[in-house]
């Protein structure tokens, strides 16, 4: 272990170089979820598409691998 008096990593106190600017795609609302079933139809069939959906983040389902949903 080390001692207490080791340097410890530090957030800084103010940000340099930061640019904020639009979002060049969406990533919520409609647009992210039109992308999404775009991509879910385009790999399964339109029944299976809904089942799966209906599983997805949910007790005794399966995690959406780009969430960050906790489990129930």
């Amino acid at each position: 272990m080390g001692s207490s008096a080791e340097k410890k990593a530090q957030t800084p106190e103010t940000f340099t170089s930061l640019n904020i600017k639009k979002a060049a795609t969406h990533s919520v609302g409609f647009d992210a979820l039109k992308s999404s079933v775009g991509y879910v139809l385009k790999y399964t069939k339109p029944l299976d598409a809904i089942k799966a959906s209906l599983k997805m983040n949910q007790k005794g389902g399966f995690d959406c691998p780009g969430c960050a949903w906790p489990d129930p």
